[in-house]
């Protein structure tokens, strides 16, 4: 009870102070999120953004003067998700090991999907190659990243988090398209990963990685359609939209995204020149697809 007492007559300053960010699996993901990763002075704004965004919304985002020196030392012991993974692998050396195998993957990947889209013979050979170098790569970057494996829920429940497994997730819910923009989303996860590890920095990079999300929910949408063309089978279109709903889950990054279609298309089809009976149609559209990839209780 007196722990309790003393909880509630924190102030929500107090709270950020003593708040566990080490191991946080959503703050992971947030930052793994930030391309480029910022420097470790510059994290104290981005960790205010998150805890009053995700915590307590009660936070300032400006730090008080008297606690400007807690702050930094808090900022200077957080580090990148690229140094945290690192130092949950078996040893530093094989994490370091890890990253050129999975460099390499990734970047024959993206070749081999650059020629399945070129006007060639061998479209599909390069399809079914590009695939299966982006999943294996996707396993190697994992790996560099959180270690082997292991039997652990601990280790699977930071590896949800993980940017290269749900990758790996939205790879493979996309095979049964059969649409070469399934794995674009892959692809540039792919992209960042080389940049992030070969300290590229780029703008054109940061704004891929913001637009990711929009990129899986507008596959989902061109799959949809495509069935009423009788382009796509319904079985995958559906195994898509069950992968969405998985990422749904655990990507804030996804949710936002859909929030932010669904009140655009709402602003639109509420527009005096939009016939009523297309807003009505798309709010049961709408609903359908959130029933998809809202994750049941």
């Amino acid at each position: 009870m007196a722990s309790e007492q003393e909880t509630a007559g924190q102030t929500a300053e107090e709270k950020y102070q003593t708040f566990e960010w080490r191991g946080n699996a959503e703050w992971m993901a947030y930052l793994d999120n930030i391309y480029p990763v910022p420097a470790a002075d510059k994290l104290e704004k981005y960790k205010r953004k998150f805890y009053r965004q995700n915590v307590d919304p009660t936070l300032s985002l400006e730090a008080p003067s008297a606690t400007t020196s807690a702050t930094a030392t808090t900022s200077a012991t957080a580090t990148s998700p690229t140094t945290s993974s690192a130092n949950q692998s078996p040893t530093h050396m094989s994490a370091k090991l890890w990253v050129p195998i999975a460099q390499a993957m990734l970047a024959t990947a993206l070749v081999c999907l650059l020629g399945s889209i070129l006007p060639i013979r061998m479209q599909r050979q390069f399809s079914i190659v590009s695939r299966l170098l982006l999943a294996t790569g996707f396993v190697a970057a994992m790996v560099s990243e959180l270690g082997l494996p292991k039997l652990s829920l601990q280790y699977w429940n930071v590896a949800m988090f993980n940017t290269h497994l749900q990758a790996l997730i939205v790879l493979v819910g996309g095979i049964p398209l059969r649409m070469a923009v399934a794995a674009y989303s892959p692809a540039i996860t792919a992209l960042i990963f080389i940049a992030k590890t070969r300290g590229i920095s780029h703008p054109i990079l940061t704004r891929l990685a913001l637009n990711k999300p929009y990129l899986e929910i507008m596959v989902g949408f061109v799959a949809l359609f495509s069935v009423l063309l009788g382009s796509t089978t319904l079985i995958g279109t559906v195994l898509y939209w069950n992968t969405l709903r998985i990422l749904y889950g655990v990507n804030l990054q996804t949710k936002t995204a859909f929030g932010r279609l669904h009140q655009a298309l709402l602003t639109f089809t509420g527009h005096p020149r939009v016939p009523p009976a297309v807003r009505t149609y798309y709010v049961k559209f709408a609903d359908f697809v959130h029933s998809k990839c809202e994750p049941t209780a």
